[in-house]
């Protein structure tokens, strides 16, 4: 009888320690996904910080006409590859520098076709203006590459 009682007690602690086993492979298989998803994005983030030197707005005209910013502009493709879609953020900051609000905006090719080297886009777009707002600034926070 007690032969028989050690042989199940050890039966259920080894599959006990099959599961676990099996749930900490499982959750390093997640873990590792997780990396190679975050590393895949810190590039992303990497190439769009690069290229967007390479992206220069020019004619910046901001206009605040009733509590309401209008922003216009151009960018230029300087770099040599295509882009199709380009990613804005306009932030208004305080007389302290400090940020008070943003505005995401995306310059959307008007005929489809890819933004190539040396080729210029117009963008335009509206926003609430906040109380408070002493300045705008825009920048390039996303590049989708063809």
């Amino acid at each position: 009888m007690t032969v028989v009682a050690t042989y199940v007690y050890m039966s259920s602690k080894v599959s006990l320690i099959e599961s676990r086993v099996a749930e900490a492979k499982a959750e390093a298989a997640e873990l590792q996904a997780s990396l190679y998803e975050r590393d895949a994005e810190i590039s992303r983030l990497q190439d769009v910080h690069m290229y967007s030197a390479q992206m220069p707005i020019e004619n910046l005209k901001i206009s605040n006409r009733g509590g309401v910013l209008n922003v216009s502009g151009i960018i230029k493709n300087l770099g040599r590859r295509p882009v199709n879609d380009i990613v804005l953020l306009a932030f208004v900051v305080d007389e302290n520098g400090t940020a008070i609000s943003e505005f995401k905006h995306t310059a959307i090719s008007p005929d489809g076709r890819p933004l190539y080297r040396w080729q210029q886009r117009r963008f335009r777009f509206e926003a609430q203006a906040p109380p408070g707002g002493k300045e705008v600034h825009v920048v390039i926070t996303g590049i989708d590459f063809e």
